[in-house]
């Protein structure tokens, strides 16, 4: 699928980070998710010590993986560089005028060249949101525990670790699939 920017629809923001906004998207009546960052016009060469490119690499491993091991992960669908990008970032919140990191920012802020990942959409629901909501059974917490093992397993076996794991950044897919089974 190449993503072309007139058939594209923002429908809202579906959240925002210190580098990036993540938009929900409708393309031809169907939703993704779309990541969208500034990025350094140098950052533009493939390079791995830049985290847009081992971001790209890991998803280039989860397009191998088993129809099985899919179902765990999120797929990637397309993916530009963008040069006049248009796109400002919304931050989750201020950061001090000073030091390394806001010089980082700044200089991102006013980088034209943006890259657009577009993605599966799964919904809104979080872990964290899910387990606030809902009176989980002793079967259902050890199902999600061994899922998010199992999602850690697979990105272990190739060699990526995910290092901003928390319970709002793990989104809930639902599924009538039986990933594992307790006997009693």
């Amino acid at each position: 699928m190449y993503m072309e920017l007139n058939k594209l629809k923002k429908i809202r923001i579906l959240g925002a980070g210190m580098f990036g906004t993540t938009y929900l998207v409708m393309i031809d009546n169907k939703k993704y998710a779309l990541k969208i960052q500034h990025i350094l016009p140098s950052n533009k060469k493939k390079d791995f010590k830049y985290e847009l490119w081992r971001e790209l690499d890991l998803y280039k491993y989860i397009d191998k993986l088993n129809d099985n091991d899919k179902k765990f992960v999120t797929t990637l669908h397309d993916f530009e560089i963008y040069d006049n990008c248009t796109h400002k970032q919304k931050r989750p919140y201020n950061v001090q005028d000073h030091g390394s990191f806001i010089k980082i920012l700044n200089k991102l802020d006013e980088s034209k060249v943006c890259s657009y990942l577009l993605i599966d959409y799964h919904g809104r629901t979080t872990f964290g949101k899910y387990i606030a909501t809902h009176n989980l059974s002793v079967k259902e917490t050890y199902s999600f525990i061994f899922q998010l093992i199992k999602i850690i397993q697979i990105f272990y076996k190739g060699g990526y670790s995910h290092n901003d794991l928390h319970m709002d950044n793990v989104m809930i897919k639902k599924t009538n699939d039986k990933y594992f089974t307790f006997n009693n």
